[in-house]
């Protein structure tokens, strides 16, 4: 038999590659409960794409630790440094060679990194205030049915799941939550008392003090209202997507009022959920406008120069520690937190 008649057309091959550097993108911003179906479909299609997916992230995984490198090459090389009048006759042919090489590699490693995306989780240098920036990130947990979580800053939940239901309760702060389907077992959230039920669908949950605020991107939820101070159970109400309800927990009257949102209001409410956000030639300023729209820490500028320099790279959103220690490597910047709340960023 033919062996080129077994192998895979290559414009097929390319197409399976470039879906699954796709796919690898998409699971690493985190994926809808649709985009989670889609893939899996994607998977079983052909045994290949989970083949060259595993690759992909493999790749991307090597990469990340290098994140941020085109920021420290120069993109021409020093030509002294391929000069070799200044050296001993029998070395120059084995240095300047070497030389060639080295610079080769660093303008491949520029190329490579001109097209991919990267997360900036680790620095390349040791940070100045390394002890000063130990900022918590947003939390994506996978949860034992594959439902996947959220986790705002300060949030936290208990998982209590059993035969007949899936129960987690938000002891505080705020989460986004994609629900896998399992129509035997509702998916429950419980927040003081504010039952929030679904069986596949996705939606936000912000306990804030006195109420709870619920908003829903995907399907369809039941909210009821805690148990009045008499002990009365109350009705369910149905919220469907892009709408929102806020709870009121006041025990004695409690209160359930239902909203329809915009796709640009539900777009700033999820705002910090991390997002690659990618900077070209961007002036500082902008960039820390884009860090402060998404993050209850601001960033403030007090030397306002620093606000010109420019870069291009590409940034988790949540990612502020990695974020401030590349200012004091690259720029030499002197960057102060203030009780994680604050950063202010100053010239050394």
């Amino acid at each position: 038999m033919n062996k080129r008649k077994l192998s895979m057309p290559k414009t097929e091959l390319a197409k399976i590659k470039d879906e699954a550097s796709r796919w690898v993108i998409l699971n690493e911003k985190g994926l809808t409960p649709k985009q989670e179906r889609e893939f899996s479909e994607w998977l079983k299609l052909n045994p290949k794409h989970g083949e060259h997916y595993a690759r992909h992230k493999s790749y991307w995984s090597d990469m990340d630790r290098l994140a941020g490198l085109q920021l420290y090459f120069k993109k021409n090389v020093d030509p002294d440094l391929l000069e070799d009048e200044v050296l001993p006759h029998t070395k120059k042919r084995r240095i300047k060679p070497l030389i060639t090489a080295i610079a080769g590699l660093a303008a491949c490693l520029l190329i490579v990194f001109s097209i991919s995306y990267f997360r900036l989780d680790r620095s390349l240098v040791e940070p100045t205030l390394a002890d000063e920036f130990k900022i918590e990130r947003i939390q994506k947990l996978e949860l034992e049915d594959d439902s996947t979580v959220f986790l705002n800053r300060s949030a936290s939940i208990v998982t209590r799941y059993s035969s007949k239901e899936r129960l987690v309760i938000l002891n505080s702060g705020e989460a986004h939550f994609e629900v896998t389907k399992d129509f035997k077992r509702p998916f429950i959230v419980d927040v003081q008392g504010v039952k929030i039920r679904a069986v596949g669908t996705a939606f936000n949950v912000h306990y804030d003090y006195n109420k709870v605020d619920v908003f829903v991107t995907e399907g369809t939820i039941a909210v009821q209202s805690p148990k009045t101070k008499t002990n009365q159970a109350t009705k369910e109400s149905i919220v469907e997507i892009n709408q929102q309800v806020i709870v009121s927990l006041d025990h004695k009257k409690p209160k359930l009022e239902v909203n329809t949102l915009q796709e640009k209001q539900i777009e700033d409410m999820l705002l910090w959920k991390p997002q690659l956000i990618d900077f070209q030639n961007t002036p500082l300023v902008q960039i820390i406008d884009e860090f402060n729209r998404r993050n209850d820490i601001q960033i403030i500028i007090q030397d306002p120069d620093i606000g010109d320099i420019r870069i291009s790279s590409v940034f988790w959103s949540d990612n502020l520690g990695g974020f401030v220690r590349l200012l004091e490597a690259r720029f030499g910047i002197v960057a102060r937190n203030r009780d994680n709340q604050v950063i202010t960023l100053s010239r050394s």
